[in-house]
């Protein structure tokens, strides 16, 4: 069951981090660039943290896979209202839930062992609670503007959106509920839930990427016959009785 836990996490950075670059390349320095590409790079992130040795790794790696998979569900909560509500943009009134997320999830992770685990599950709802806050209102725009929505694609993407977000906040949910850091979980959850999140994000893999035409080259045709020249047109006889009768009137 390791074993098969390590390949399904090991898919789940590569999907992840992949969709991140592509992500960006498709709007280089955008906010829906910045946004898309550090959700998807949290949820790497969050992977690799979800490994029972991971509370063994160096403290400046346990800080950055902290510090990207904490704030996940706030970039979530952007991404879908950046894609969905024209004309919304981040703005400084939105920073006070990232830092909160932040400061909550490197402190749980810190100070866990060093002070009373009643003091680290405190640390760990103050990021959990606001991540359930900002998903569940993230699906409540997406479904409140479904009928509004002019665009048939994005219409389309909507459902899809709701169900996955749907399957992220149940995750949400049960890890509030435990209240259990990610390593310390039964091996049968953490194989669970790397499953799912790798289904979750080759279904978002597939939703968004697009082939581009020039590298899916056409079937060559089978080779054209060239066309037969046109036949002669037909002599003029009115032409060759006009010669004549010029011949004849001037003496020929």
């Amino acid at each position: 069951m390791h074993d098969l836990e390590l390949l399904l996490r090991g898919g789940v950075v590569g999907v992840a981090l992949l969709l991140a670059l592509l992500f960006w390349r498709a709007r280089p320095g955008t906010a829906l660039a910045w946004t898309g590409a550090l959700l998807l790079t949290g949820a790497a992130a969050y992977a690799l943290w979800g490994l029972p040795q991971s509370p063994g790794w160096p403290f400046g790696l346990r800080v950055l896979l902290v510090g990207l998979a904490a704030p996940a569900p706030f970039f979530f909560w952007l991404l879908v209202r950046l894609i969905f509500e024209d004309g919304f943009r981040p703005r400084p009134v939105h920073l006070p839930w990232f830092l909160w997320m932040e400061v909550c999830g490197l402190s749980a992770m810190a100070l866990r062992g060093v002070v009373p685990a009643d003091v680290t599950q405190l640390l760990t709802l103050g990021f959990r609670l606001p991540s359930l806050a900002l998903i569940g209102h993230a699906l409540w725009c997406l479904w409140r503007e479904r009928s509004g929505d002019l665009v048939e694609r994005r219409r389309t993407l909507r459902v899809a959106v709701l169900t996955a977000g749907g399957v992220v906040a149940a995750l949400v949910v049960v890890a509030a509920l435990l209240v259990r850091p990610a390593p310390d979980r039964a091996p049968p959850v953490r194989l669970a839930e790397s499953a799912l999140l790798l289904t979750l994000l080759v279904a978002a893999g597939a939703s968004f990427a697009t082939v581009h035409a020039d590298l899916m080259p056409e079937e060559e045709a089978a080779p054209r016959q060239a066309p037969s020249a046109p036949p002669p047109d037909p002599p003029d006889e009115d032409a060759a009785a006009l010669a004549r009768l010029d011949a004849l009137m001037s003496g020929g």
